[in-house]
């Protein structure tokens, strides 16, 4: 790992941490407060039970997910997994705070709350994920990026549906081609042999058939050539060049040899 390299993923870390330790932060002071009012006895029982239990088991739940399907090393998960448990927490303090005053529910304060909090989690999340460069490959972390097609032209990228990941392990495209179906198409990095970029050519065939007789064709811009030991994969991934920095400088990590750009 080159000095620069290491200075970038020093900084990620950093930054990450610094939004993370932002939004827990404000996530433990919510709940002292929460149970601060409740013990001072300025909530009506009801209310009062109603904000335990939402301040206590939400973050229950939310241990309970992540040793189920543990999302720490996947930050494109992170704002999914921090929906629940920062809604109910500031659900719970906008419950109690108003019971305090001897009103109805703070909406306004809980609703600004559950922002702050979210929007840390996003930030945290968009250091390891953004700007997509080789120095991910050196690091335990999942890179998401998305995948086009002709049939989506006008489509912003971050409405695409479909998508590549990679893992530790393996390349995985993940497409949906309609509500409630995923088509996923896995690619061992033990099994790849070459990474390639190319741009699209006007009269290139489907870069995959599904068996529901669907094509998906990738239109303008550059593709991703994935080579591997039982034929080569063709993807037509937003951001191909770095997209493919990253594989080869994961490959190169796991193999301990250079990177070859």
């Amino acid at each position: 790992m080159s000095n620069s390299q290491e200075m970038l993923i020093v900084d990620r870390i950093r930054r990450q941490w610094f939004w993370l330790g932002s939004a827990v932060v404000m996530h433990v002071a919510t709940v002292v407060a929460v149970l601060t009012l409740v013990v001072r006895g300025r909530v009506a029982p009801v209310e009062a039970t109603c904000a335990v239990a939402l301040v206590i088991g939400a973050p229950i739940a939310g241990v309970w997910l992540e040793r189920r399907d543990a999302v720490c090393h996947r930050p494109a998960r992170w704002l999914r997994r921090a929906l629940g448990v920062v809604v109910p927490t500031a659900a719970a303090f906008g419950l109690v705070s108003g019971a305090a005053v001897g009103g109805s529910a703070q909406v306004l304060p809980a609703v600004g709350l559950a922002v702050t909090q979210v929007a840390c989690v996003v930030l945290a999340a968009r250091a390891l994920r953004y700007p997509v460069g080789p120095e991910l490959g050196e690091m335990a972390v999942e890179v998401v990026e998305k995948v086009r097609s002709r049939h989506q032209v006008g489509v912003p990228a971050w409405a695409l549906p479909d998508e590549v990941r990679l893992n530790g392990q393996e390349i995985v495209v993940v497409l949906s081609p309609g509500p409630g179906t995923a088509i996923g198409i896995v690619v061992r990095l033990d099994d790849v042999r070459d990474v390639a970029v190319r741009p699209g050519r006007p009269d290139e065939g489907p870069w995959i058939r599904l068996d529901s007789g669907g094509q998906y064709f990738a239109g303008d811009g550059d593709v991703l050539e994935i080579r591997h030991r039982d034929g080569e994969l063709v993807v037509p991934v937003c951001g191909a060049a770095a997209f493919a920095e990253v594989i080869r400088s994961r490959i190169a990590a796991q193999r301990g040899v250079p990177a070859r750009n």
